[in-house]
């Protein structure tokens, strides 16, 4: 994997995760305040993809620029990777809910 697939695919997760959320009924709903911070973690993640051109390929992506400093990014791979999986994870919690099972 590459930095510019694995930050698509957290894009990606991102939104399926807020998107979930928004269709979750207010009563199985966590909290407003917790979509908010999605939505802000959201804002922050891709400032640092717009920033580092994280999604870029070529000679402006992050993959093409860290060549030559591996240990960085293979640190980036592998917070990609974590990012991911904690956006699955909470995706499938939404759906653990009684009311998203059925959908």
């Amino acid at each position: 994997m590459t930095v510019a697939s694995l930050t698509v695919d957290c894009l990606r997760r991102f939104h399926l995760f807020s998107d979930t959320w928004t269709q979750t009924p207010p009563e199985e709903e966590p909290s407003l305040f917790g979509l908010l911070h999605v939505e802000t973690e959201l804002g922050r993640f891709r400032m640092w993809v717009n920033d580092f051109g994280a999604r870029n390929t070529g000679p402006s992506g992050l993959d093409y620029r860290l060549r030559g400093a591996r240990y960085i990014y293979e640190n980036i791979i592998a917070l990609l990777r974590d990012l991911r999986e904690t956006l699955n994870d909470g995706t499938a919690s939404f759906f653990a809910l009684p009311s998203l099972r059925t959908h």
